[in-house]
């Protein structure tokens, strides 16, 4: 059953001549505007001669012989009618009413064109949310999994340097993305201080873990968005597989550098699990050359590519968010 409300008359008019169609009767809706001729001379019926949704209405203005001119769009291009009522009372009422329906017909108007901007404003900032966090998941990975690597030379100053790009990452992504790593940050300070290899290792092991479980729930960190729906990728889900591939990528970077070979290949084949995968979540046809034989170890060329997309899909989304405002 329909909710829709019935249609209302507003007024009639009778005596009413539409030029090209001879005299009948003018009927105003909240709807349409109508106008009826007798069937024939002695019939007592009616038939709509011209009908315009109010919808389709561009505006209204009364002529100096009292003769109102309506014109509205058509299926194809825009059409004119001129109905001239028996006096000039008539007229006026009937350009007030139909000025009535435009501004009706345009408030409408313009609240469906807000809502759709509102809708694809906040779609604009989630998309921008979503790739800022991933570009950032994807630097604080490389960070952490960059500083492990150089332990083995025990080169300190390159672990403090790393530990404050590292520690401005994790603050911005507290600030802008609503990730609380402070008390994991603490502690990778404090195993750099300290100057152990395996503290550090523990400590940056146990923040990767943190990372992970946090991009694993369900829901946004941030709590605006926590409700927010959005269906299509790269989605909030998209993150986890990020997250998975960033590790995979940059634990293959250290090994190809120490020339472990088994384990290139099997943080090589974790990659290769996840590119198809990466490709439906966020919408690229990544890494095709990685099917060709031969070319199995670019593990650095790999990182730069999907950063560099990662920030061009920001920039993108975030010109798009400026257009919109």
């Amino acid at each position: 059953m329909s909710s829709e409300t019935p249609e209302r008359i507003i007024s009639k008019y009778e005596s009413v001549k539409l030029e090209g169609k001879g005299m009948g009767r003018l009927v105003l809706t909240d709807r349409r505007i109508i106008f009826e001729k007798k069937k024939g001379i002695l019939s007592s019926k009616v038939i709509s001669e011209v009908t315009i949704d109010a919808r389709a209405l561009i505006s209204v203005e009364q002529l100096q012989d009292f003769g109102v001119k309506i014109v509205h769009e058509g299926k194809k291009e825009t059409i004119s009618h001129k109905v001239t009522p028996n006096n000039p009372t008539d007229a006026i009422e009937i350009v007030q009413t139909i000025s009535s329906m435009l501004g009706e017909r345009k408030l409408i108007r313009d609240k469906s064109e807000l809502s759709e901007k509102d809708s694809k404003m906040a779609k604009a900032k989630y998309l921008s949310y979503v790739l800022d966090t991933g570009s950032k998941v994807w630097e604080l990975t490389s960070l952490s999994l960059s500083m492990l690597r150089g332990l083995g030379f025990e080169d300190w100053d390159r672990a403090e340097d790393i530990f404050e790009r590292l520690s401005r990452t994790t603050a911005s992504l507290s600030e802008e993305n609503s990730f609380d790593f402070s008390n994991e940050i603490d502690l990778i300070r404090t195993s750099v201080e300290s100057r152990s290899p395996e503290k550090v290792g523990e400590a940056i092991s146990g923040f990767l873990d943190r990372v992970g479980n946090q991009l694993s729930s369900t829901t946004p960190t941030a709590s605006e968005w926590k409700d927010y729906i959005h269906q299509e990728n790269p989605n909030w889900d998209s993150l986890s597989y990020l997250f998975l591939f960033s590790l995979a990528v940059n634990e293959g970077i250290a090994f190809e550098e120490n020339a472990l070979e088994s384990e290139k290949q099997t943080a090589l084949s974790s990659a290769k699990k996840l590119i198809p995968i990466l490709g439906v979540e966020f919408s690229q046809d990544l890494f095709k050359d990685l099917k060709t034989e031969g070319n199995e170890a670019r593990f650095a060329e790999m990182a730069s590519e999907f950063n560099v997309y990662l920030m061009d899909a920001l920039q993108d989304s975030l010109r798009e968010t400026s257009f919109l405002a």
